[in-house]
């Protein structure tokens, strides 16, 4: 049975029909900073330390094209640029969508304040009409009594999301996702293996995001030093 400790269900018949109304708020939603934006649109490299490409966002962006749930989760280890990767994903897809207007989808961040974070409440999160949500839950999902249901309940949601045109990417750790459960629970899932290349990366920002294009040529024309290898092999926290 649901918890409905702070609801209210008001039900009305006859000539107004089925109303209900309930007290519980949906999680907060903010929106995506410019700067981020800027930087996926402008700045994105595909390409890993050594040149080699990362098929990463062209495998989630095709989940979230393909028929049926209306989601990606994008999963792995901290420092492999998760969060970049989840709004490369979410930008190609709310710039193309599959509407008349021709209008870009919105693009919406959602604060995972679940009041029990142990058995996140799925029902709470949005759902508006044409907004491709990210949802970070990589800090976590370790820590769902019932990672199945909970991710069950994600695929379900994103599923109604499908019939209002949006579209739900969500940020994992390495192990938390429950693929090996069920093939529908594996479906959704994509795995970053390698951070893009910290050079082009430097480079393509110091071009595009921060309009620097002098200072970008100073990393693409010195050979690496011998602390290189901290940009290669280092990480962040995403």
């Amino acid at each position: 049975m649901a918890n409905l400790d702070r609801s209210i269900v008001v039900v009305a018949g006859g000539a107004v029909g089925h109303v209900s109304m309930d007290s519980r708020q949906p999680l907060p939603v903010t929106d995506i900073p410019e700067l981020e934006l800027k930087a996926v649109e402008l700045a994105w490299v595909g390409q890993g330390p050594h040149d080699e490409h990362l098929p990463t966002v062209a495998e989630a962006e095709r989940l979230l094209r393909t028929a049926g749930s209306a989601l990606t989760v994008i999963a792995g280890a901290p420092g492999l640029g998760k969060r970049s990767i989840g709004l490369r994903t979410g930008w190609l897809v709310a710039h193309d969508p599959p509407t008349t207007d021709g209008k870009p989808l919105q693009m919406k961040e959602i604060r995972p304040d679940w009041e029990k974070p142990e058995a996140p409440d799925v029902s709470l999160l949005p759902q508006k009409s044409g907004v491709v949500y990210l949802l970070d839950v990589a800090s976590e999902i370790d820590g769902w009594a019932d990672s199945v249901s909970t991710a069950s309940a994600l695929i379900k949601h994103a599923e109604d999301l499908r019939r209002v045109n949006s579209y739900l990417v969500v940020i994992a750790d390495e192990r938390g996702w429950p693929e090996e459960q069920s093939g529908a629970l594996s479906g959704v899932l994509v795995r970053a293996k390698t951070r893009p290349s910290p050079h082009r990366v430097a480079a393509e920002h110091l071009k595009h995001v921060y309009g620097v294009p002098d200072r970008a040529s100073w990393v693409e024309s010195f050979p690496p030093g011998p602390l290189a290898h901290l940009l290669t092999n280092g990480h962040d926290s995403r």
